[in-house]
């Protein structure tokens, strides 16, 4: 049952991180920004998050809602190197983002705001019962059959690992259908068929 369950998070995880553009492993989520904050570190209290999508980001709060202008890391860390960065009664109107995928933003409000970012979420490390994968509920028997093709090739039964390679197959052209961006489904890969040559 542990080797089960094993192939089960294997499967799951491999499912997840087959594209790095799946739209069910994207979220909007607001962060509540306290006064006076120059940098915030989105991954310290959500350890689901992967990274930013770094041109959705947004701040509001109730007087006002302004989109975000990205600046390149190293000419902020020069700025702020150069100049000292005063706290402002506005929001802020820039951000950059430094190697850690901490968030700097420009100028310092001395405001509370709300920050919005489309995120890109971790694949889910199902370690426990309660554990659910991101995949949604009705495209996860891609995992059964995941899991089934690792259990058989262990066991070495090539006619089941076939079977469940094709369903498998099925149900992954499904979940990119659905869940790659538009005109992007071309980029997966079907099984070849054999090429049958009849002669007379």
């Amino acid at each position: 049952m542990a080797l089960v369950c094993d192939y089960v998070a294997e499967a799951s995880r491999e499912i997840e991180t087959t594209w790095n553009d799946y739209t069910f492993m994207r979220r909007e989520v607001d962060f509540s920004i306290s006064a006076n904050t120059q940098s915030y570190d989105p991954g310290a209290l959500q350890s689901d998050i992967e990274r930013i999508n770094v041109t959705s980001l947004t701040v509001r709060d109730e007087n006002s809602r302004n989109p975000l202008t990205p600046v390149s890391w190293a000419e902020q860390y020069r700025t702020q190197r150069v100049v000292n960065i005063d706290t402002s009664d506005m929001l802020p109107t820039a951000y950059s983002i430094d190697s850690a995928g901490i968030i700097h933003f420009l100028p310092v409000s001395s405001r509370e705001f709300v920050l919005r970012a489309e995120v890109i979420l971790r694949a889910k490390e199902l370690r426990n019962n309660t554990d659910v994968p991101h995949i949604p509920e009705d495209y996860r028997y891609c995992i059964v059959h995941k899991a089934r093709m690792m259990y058989y090739e262990e066991d070495e039964a090539w006619q089941l690992y076939e079977a469940s390679e094709r369903r498998y197959r099925e149900w992954m052209d499904r979940l990119e259908d659905k869940f790659l961006p538009a005109n992007s489904h071309g980029r997966t890969q079907t099984t070849e068929s054999p090429m049958i040559m009849v002669t007379e």
